[in-house]
This record gives structure tokens, C-alpha cells and sequence, in this order.
């Protein structure tokens, strides 16, 4: 009897909605106009101080590496927001005789530096043999 129970408590758990929220990426559109494509998309966390490393992929070279010819809300420290836009300059990226069928994936991941320096001059002069406290 207990462990019928006991199954059925868990049968429960199972069929029951888990409700949490974290992170929500999601392509709303893609524009065409001459030989730019134009991506509009939302990145959503519940955490609005986390950054994202965003790049853009094509079926091109298969997903292997991200777009170069891109501009916009995308590469390393993107913050969560909507209405987020990439411009890719397919002629530029492709070739300008590129004609064929070709598919995007974007791509978003928690971004954490390895290191974080701040508070630093843009060009802070060292000598080799002198102590720095960090």
C-alpha cells in the first residue's frame, strides 16, 4: 500500500508543471532588403544584470563558425532586452554571387569574463620589475 502510494505521489510530481523561468531566446523576425538580412530578436532572463556572448551562425559552412560581417546587439556583453537587432551583410559574408537557399541560427550564452579589471586608466603604463596590487 505504501508503495502504491509512494507511485503515485511521484506520478503526480511528474504530471505536475515545474514553473521557473530563466532564459528565453526567440527569433520575432527576419527582413531582406537588398543584400542585407535584417534579424530582430528578444533575449529574456529573469536576471537583468546577466550578459550573453550572441553570434550568429549559416548553414553555409554548416554552423560551424559565427558570422563576421554582422553589426548590431550581438558578440560578447549583450544584455538581455527586446527588440534586439543583427544586420548581416550577406554580399560581404557570401560572396556577391552567392545564390542559394541558406539558414541562420542564433546563438546565446551566459557570458563569463575570466577575468574583470575596472578602474584602470585606457593606457596604464607598468615596469616589469615593480610590485602592482590588483
Amino acid at each position: 500500500m505504501k508503495v502504491c502510494g509512494l507511485l503515485g505521489q511521484m506520478i503526480l510530481f511528474l504530471l505536475c508543471p515545474i514553473w521557473s523561468y530563466a532564459q528565453d531566446l526567440t527569433i520575432k523576425r527576419i527582413e531582406l532588403e537588398n543584400e542585407k538580412v535584417m534579424l530582430y530578436y528578444d533575449l529574456i532572463d529573469t536576471i537583468q544584470e546577466r550578459v550573453y556572448a550572441v553570434n550568429l551562425y549559416s548553414s553555409k559552412d554548416n554552423f560551424i563558425n559565427p558570422l563576421k560581417s554582422v553589426t548590431g546587439k550581438w558578440g560578447l556583453e549583450v544584455k538581455p532586452g527586446l527588440n534586439n537587432k543583427i544586420e548581416l551583410n550577406a554580399s560581404e559574408e557570401f560572396g556577391a554571387d552567392f545564390e542559394d537557399k541558406v539558414a541562420f541560427e542564433l546563438r546565446a550564452k551566459v557570458y563569463i569574463p575570466f577575468i574583470r579589471i575596472e578602474g584602470f586608466d585606457n593606457n596604464p603604463k607598468f615596469k616589469r620589475t615593480k610590485p602592482y596590487e590588483i
